[in-house]
């Protein structure tokens, strides 16, 4: 590393914190359609003219926004990846990441030294230190974050029905499917195939709303479950294909050998898990994405990023055969197939 890239470093929680705001004050929606000076933004967004050109003079300076004679004006990438409705919006990732990681970092040492999450901190919380059950707690918490969730798996669905042949599967379980993007997607790429979609009561509703919208009520349902308990297995009666998509890193040890044993059951014999991690690497440091997640999952959950030897030994554990592990796709995940022995 150079010293340069050191110094941005230091500072990058400045940067986050900057880029954060400037999304929650809605700075590129207000200048997505053309140039603004800082004194007619501060009156749109009712902000202080004085410390938002300071935020817009940062924003210029990172290449986010254009300044002109006529103001400041959001950027080709600002417009497409920082406003609410752009074709390649990451607002809802980046409000999830403000309200729930970004207090937290803060007491990354007390979470290291202890071993123990920190989401208790949550102003919502209620006291729960699991990340999951605290946003149980509270409906607009847990929609933040399933949205973050449904962008961050955008394409999942597509490209897992492209790499993996699903073509002779029926019935399809979307284990911990959270907002239903990854079904949704699976459903449009594969009419063949019906999806239960299983979570907690909250995800579901959420869910189902998002798969009206999409109109693929007839394809997909959900059922209320925790993935951890057996009662989905034996609700679904019978499974071609279980998903588990970015669902078994979030778990301790423990939960993800409950998981998968869970997983075992509710399949037929012959029956497939596919799971779709983003893995760390066996050989080398990193990747630094995983690594990160690996801190988030530290602060507000029992989980870990996976290697892939570790996820492969995890899945023959639980009585699979036939492991593949296919390497990283376009959006970084890594897909493991295996099948459920038929019996004689």
């Amino acid at each position: 590393m150079e010293a340069a890239e050191l110094q941005r470093l230091v500072v990058g929680y400045a940067l986050s914190a900057s880029l954060f705001t400037a999304v929650e004050l809605g700075v590129f929606d207000a200048t997505a359609g053309g140039p603004a000076t800082a004194a007619a933004l501060a009156a749109r967004l009712d902000a202080a003219p004085a410390p938002l050109e300071r935020l817009l003079e940062l924003l210029a300076a990172l290449g986010l926004l254009d300044r002109t004679e006529d103001g400041y004006r959001a950027t080709e990438l600002a417009r497409a990846a920082l406003t609410v409705d752009g074709p390649a919006s990451l607002v809802p990732v980046l409000s999830h990441q403000w309200k729930h990681f970004y207090a937290l970092f803060a007491h990354l040492p007390a979470s290291i030294r202890a071993g123990r999450p920190q989401a208790s901190l949550w102003a919502f919380a209620r006291g729960e230190d699991d990340g999951y059950r605290a946003m149980a707690n509270s409906a607009p918490e847990l929609e933040r974050f399933l949205a973050a969730m449904d962008r961050s798996s955008a394409g999942t669905g597509t490209e897992l029905a492209a790499r993996v042949d699903l073509t002779s599967s029926r019935r399809l379980v979307d284990l911990g499917g959270g907002g239903g993007a990854v079904a949704i997607e699976l459903a449009a790429a594969l009419p063949e195939l019906a999806i239960t979609l299983v979570d907690l009561e909250l995800a579901c509703a959420y869910a189902e709303r998002r798969i009206r919208g999409a109109g693929a009520s007839e394809r997909v349902r959900c059922i209320p479950g925790d993935a951890r308990d057996a009662a989905w297995a034996r609700e679904v009666g019978g499974a071609d294909v279980v998903l588990l998509s970015a669902v078994l890193a979030d778990w301790s040890a423990d939960e993800r050998a409950l998981i998968l044993s869970n997983v075992h059951a509710a399949l037929d014999p012959g029956g497939r898990v596919v799971i779709s991690e983003t893995l760390l690497s066996d050989d080398v440091p990193g990747p630094v994405v995983p690594a990160m997640l690996s801190l988030c999952l530290l602060l507000a959950s029992n989980g870990a990023s996976l290697r892939p030897s570790e996820l492969h030994a995890l899945v023959a554990a639980a009585g699979f055969t036939d492991i593949e592990l296919l390497p990283p796709g376009s959006n970084g995940r890594s897909l493991l197939v295996a099948r459920k022995q038929v019996t004689t």
